[in-house]
C-alpha cells in the first residue's frame, strides 16, 4: 500500500506500475506505458488522480525493482566473502577440510542453507562458482576440497558447472536489468 503525505492510498496504480517494470525486467518506454495504460482501462477505469499519479508511482515501482536486483547483487557479494573467510583459515593451518565442513555444519545443512526461500535466490550458486574458483585456484592442494564441494553440490541437485554458469548467466541479467531500470 501506498499512502502519500495527505494520507491518499495508491494500491491499484501502484501494483499497475510494478507489474509493468517486472514484466518487462526494468525496461520501460512510451509504448509500454501507454499500452499498459490502455489494456487496464479496458477492464477498470481509471480515475484522472490515478492517472495522475502514475508516473509517479512508476518511479517508485523502478526504485523497489533496482533495490531488489542489488540486494541479490549484494547478497551474492556475501558468499565471496563466506568462502574467503573459510579458505583465510587454509592459509593459518593448511587444513581447509575442517573449516569447510564447519562452516556447512554451521549453516546445519548445505541443502537446506541453498534451497532456503528466504535466502536470495543466487547465493547458493555464487557460493559454490566462487569456491570452485577459489579451490581451483589452489591447484592440486584444492583438489580434494573441491570433489568435497562437488558432491555436496551434487546432493542438492546440480553440478558445479551448472552453477558457474548460472551465476555467469545472472551477472550478466543483472547488469542488464539495471541498465535498463535507470
Amino acid at each position: 500500500m501506498i499512502k502519500l503525505h495527505d494520507g491518499t492510498e495508491h494500491i491499484v496504480i501502484f501494483y499497475l506500475a510494478y507489474e509493468l517494470v517486472e514484466k518487462n525486467t526494468g525496461y520501460i518506454d512510451q509504448n509500454l506505458i501507454l499500452n499498459t495504460l490502455r489494456e487496464h482501462q479496458k477492464l477498470s477505469y481509471l480515475s484522472s488522480e490515478e492517472l495522475d499519479m502514475f508516473l509517479l508511482m512508476l518511479k517508485i515501482a523502478l526504485l523497489k525493482f533496482i533495490a531488489r536486483i542489488s540486494l541479490n547483487i549484494s547478497n551474492s557479494q556475501l558468499r565471496k566473502i563466506d568462502v574467503e573467510k573459510i579458505l583465510e583459515s587454509e592459509n593459518d593451518n593448511g587444513n581447509i577440510i575442517s573449516e569447510m565442513c564447519s562452516e556447512f555444519r554451521y549453516i546445519r545443512n548445505f541443502k537446506d542453507y541453498v534451497s532456503d526461500e528466504n535466502k536470495i535466490k543466487n547465493t547458493n550458486t555464487a557460493f559454490v562458482e566462487y569456491m570452485a574458483y577459489r579451490l581451483k585456484e589452489m591447484g592440486v592442494k584444492g583438489e580434494k576440497y573441491y570433489k568435497l564441494l562437488s558432491d555436496e553440490a551434487e546432493k542438492i541437485g546440480f553440478t558445479i558447472e551448472e552453477a558457474i554458469i548460472k551465476e555467469h548467466m545472472e551477472i550478466a541479467k543483472t547488469t542488464d536489468y539495471i541498465g535498463r531500470a535507470i
